[in-house]
């Protein structure tokens, strides 16, 4: 039986999943915009294919890193597998997702990217925000960031 997207509860698909290129300053921009919090997700796809990703809380209690800095580079990334939806069921896919030391896996359909699914976020969980401040005053630009999301239609 394969995972079922629909069955999922809306906070067990909340991430912010982006392609490697994408910087610091960008995240904390579409997570401010987004009303985001510590326990998101951050995916990121490195440019082999594979995932590294962590709880946005984590990343910011491992360092300060610059706003330039790419999303591949962040401090305290872990190594995220990927599922193909129909290689198991939705309630295995919630116990690799507890045995995940980044708390979340990758979803793909053929080899592509459909999403993630991850422990529910919790709508509180604060994040530093002297830190999403300084992150983003630099006039983040997010009208080109259909670029570095990932998403389902890609090639």
């Amino acid at each position: 039986m394969p995972i079922r997207l629909e069955t999922l509860d809306d906070s067990e698909k909340l991430h912010i999943a982006v392609k490697a290129n994408t910087t610091w300053a960008m995240i904390a921009a579409m997570l401010q915009q987004n009303k985001g919090n510590e326990t998101w997700p951050l995916v990121v796809r490195k440019a082999d294919g594979s995932y590294v990703g962590a709880k946005m809380g984590a990343i910011f209690r491992a360092g300060d890193a610059p706003p330039d800095t790419l999303a591949v580079n962040l401090p305290g990334l872990l190594a995220v597998e990927a599922v193909e939806i129909d290689s198991i069921g939705t309630g295995a896919a919630r116990d690799q997702v507890g045995q995940s030391k980044a708390k979340v896996i990758v979803l793909t359909n053929q080899g592509k990217f459909v999403g993630t699914m991850g422990h529910g976020v919790n709508r509180s969980g604060d994040l530093p925000s002297g830190k999403l401040s300084a992150l983003t005053s630099g006039g983040v630009d997010l009208s080109q960031i259909g670029k570095f999301l990932l998403t389902d239609d890609e090639e």
